[in-house]
């Protein structure tokens, strides 16, 4: 269903079906497990975070979406990422967004709703 809603193209994506939504939260072993291929590319310093449907204790998700914002971040790095997800076990498909690069009002929207911290 449509609603209207654009998300960001991300080409290399991890992919699962769209006719087999996933119940409920992100479990931890896997919000565990997008950590360490984040921090194993990114400094340190650099913030990761989940946002969007995949939180919603509620509904169903076909994706998780993942914010990072920090100093030394780049489209190489994230190109890196997302193939390590590729070849990971991981079984969502994952939206990255840099958060360096969007603007204020994307910002503030996101932010004014339910965000899980994993660094």
């Amino acid at each position: 269903m449509d609603f209207g809603i654009v998300t960001p193209d991300f080409s290399n994506q991890c992919v699962i079906p769209r006719h087999d939504p996933i119940p409920g939260m992100i479990k931890k072993k896997f919000t565990d497990q997008l950590k360490n291929h984040f921090l194993s590319v990114l400094k340190s310093g650099a913030k990761i975070f989940l946002f969007g449907s995949c939180l919603d204790k509620t509904d169903h998700f076909a994706d998780v979406d993942v914010g990072i914002v920090g100093k030394g971040i780049d489209d190489k790095k994230i190109s890196l990422i997302r193939e390590n997800m590729e070849n990971s076990t991981f079984p969502y498909k994952i939206d990255i967004v840099n958060f360096n690069e969007v603007d204020d009002s994307f910002k503030d929207e996101i932010f004014s709703k339910k965000i899980k911290w994993l660094t």
